[in-house]
């Protein structure tokens, strides 16, 4: 039940980011030969139990028309290539890559992830408010309720 419980948490956040973007993170550059016909972003966190931000991280994916090298911007704590095997170039707020034509894919690891939301999820089973942690193993009719507030410390 308690991962049932954390997938429930995942599915609501990534529908949630998959509408909004930093803007801090959207903006990409060419280099000498590449086009991008299209840039996506999505951004994942992961939430405790009780909905406080343990990770966080950005999928960047390009649609390339030529290959070639790409400088996208972003202040990452650490980068991945989701593509192959090519290395990734990071600087304080860019990332440059080589990329072929197509789909090309990294993922931007967030050092101190912070939420435009903050979350508060709280649970009940049989109509008795229980912590999550008593969950595992529990049987009865389970309560979620999940609050959200705007978080004002961020932009």
């Amino acid at each position: 039940m308690f991962s049932k419980i954390n997938r429930l948490i995942v599915l609501i956040l990534v529908v949630v980011f998959s509408l909004t973007v930093p803007m801090g993170y959207a903006f990409a550059d060419t280099g000498d030969s590449a086009t991008i016909a299209d840039k996506s972003e999505i951004v994942y966190a992961k939430l405790s139990t009780s909905g406080q931000v343990s990770t966080a991280y950005v999928v960047n994916r390009f649609v390339l028309s030529t290959a070639g090298s790409v400088t996208d911007y972003g202040s990452y704590g650490s980068v991945v290539n989701l593509t192959d095997t090519r290395s990734l170039h990071q600087e304080a707020d860019s990332v440059t890559f080589d990329a072929p034509a197509g789909n090309f894919y990294y993922q931007g690891n967030i050092p101190l992830p912070e939420l435009p939301w903050i979350f508060d999820v709280s649970y009940t089973l049989d109509g008795t408010a229980i912590s999550a942690e008593a969950l595992a193993g529990a049987s009865g009719k389970l309560g979620i309720q999940i609050t959200s507030n705007a978080n004002e410390a961020v932009d």
